[in-house]
This record gives C-alpha cells, sequence and structure tokens, in this order.
C-alpha cells in the first residue's frame, strides 16, 4: 500500500484521507482530536460513534498526533456504532491504530 502517511486514529480500509486515491475506499477514520473530556466521536465519512463506558473520553493528556487521543478507562469501555453493511468486509482489509497499553493493564483486549 502506497501513499500510508502519518495516519491516527482508527483506519478500517486500505489507505485513506485527503487526496489519497483510495478515499472511496476507507470505511472509517477517526483522528480522535478534540477538546479534553470531550464524548462526540466522529470519524471522518461524517459517522457518529458511540461510547460505552462512562471514562471513554477525548483525552489531551497524551497524544501521538494532533494534540489529543482517544483514552479507554475500567474495563468494557469501548466504541460501537450501530449495524452497518460497510463495517462488515467480505475481501481484505487493513485496521492501523497507535495503542499504548499501561503496565498495568494486563487483560488488554485492542480489538474484539
Amino acid at each position: 500500500m502506497s501513499g500510508l502517511v502519518g495516519h491516527r486514529g482508527l483506519l478500517l480500509a486500505p489507505a485513506g484521507g485527503g487526496g489519497d486515491p483510495y478515499w472511496a475506499n476507507v470505511v472509517s477514520l477517526m483522528h480522535f482530536d478534540g477538546a479534553n473530556g470531550s464524548t462526540t466521536f466522529t470519524d471522518e465519512k461524517g459517522r457518529s460513534w458511540s461510547r460505552n463506558g462512562s471514562t471513554t473520553v477525548i483525552s489531551t493528556a497524551q497524544s501521538k498526533f494532533g494534540g489529543a487521543s482517544l483514552r479507554f478507562g475500567t474495563g468494557g469501555s469501548r466504541l460501537s456504532y450501530p449495524h452497518a453493511t460497510a463495517l462488515q468486509p467480505t475481501d481484505d482489509f487493513c485496521i492501523e491504530a497507535f495503542v499504548m497499553v499501561p503496565l498495568y493493564s494486563l487483560n488488554t483486549e485492542i480489538l474484539g
């Protein structure tokens, strides 16, 4: 995959963003930028994702890019989106993410 530069957040398709020729194939691209404590999670395709768990928030305490990131708190915290055919790929797909797992998180599930 060429043209994969500086993406942050969740990407559920081959390369995406900006002038990328594969942008039409991108299903969800999430930057997790925003104000500290925000509970609004909208991807670059306009989908609004819901949080499960009251401690799932945008945090400016630590980030890889852009000054903010998604912070999951206690067990069971996650983002979800109602059923959508686009989020059920039937062919090859790619998921990209920068993930920091604290040392004390021994039983952390990243995707499931």
